[in-house]
């Protein structure tokens, strides 16, 4: 089990990317509550456990309406069960892991299980976001750098069924 000690500044207030590394550390230890106190330093930090990814099965009716708004989709889409990948949180939607780095994903790509299709930044945590099933990127539903909702679309899908 790794240890992880409070970097100080010169005021003795933590770094900024220490609550980071505090963040991770709880992730990759799987907690969901994490309480540190050190002289007159204090921290409690909780987070919630969920999938990180929402998705919903759409029927024949709503997967109509869905390739009627996307003139371009091809028709062998028509018959396939699409998926909606959602945030599962609040904040700014961003397709790249920098700037100038080209995107997680573009429409027409495959994706593997586990793999990151975006960022959603949160109260200056980066929140990548993962597919929990293989499949092909039909659309991608918001702007980098769009804020968004909870339970807002990011992505249209058709899963890969091996």
């Amino acid at each position: 089990m790794s240890k992880i000690k409070p970097k100080k500044k010169g005021n003795g207030s933590s770094d900024l990317s220490q609550l980071f590394r505090i963040y991770n550390f709880m992730v990759h230890q799987d907690l969901s509550e994490l309480n540190w106190e050190e002289k007159e330093f204090k921290i409690m930090i909780r987070r919630e456990y969920g999938s990180g990814i929402s998705f919903r099965r759409y029927g024949k009716e709503s997967r109509r309406k869905v390739l009627e708004k996307e003139a371009s989709a091809p028709a062998e889409q028509i018959e396939q069960d699409t998926i909606i990948i959602k945030s599962p949180i609040v904040g700014i939607f961003y397709s790249s892991p920098a700037p100038e780095a080209p995107p997680f994903v573009e429409e027409g790509d495959i994706v593997s299980v586990g793999e990151t299709v975006c960022i959603v930044e949160a109260m200056k945590l980066m929140n990548e976001i993962q597919t929990e099933t293989k499949c092909k990127i039909l659309k991608v539903l918001v702007s980098d750098n769009q804020n968004i909702q909870v339970n807002e679309p990011l992505f249209l899908v058709l899963p890969i069924m091996e």
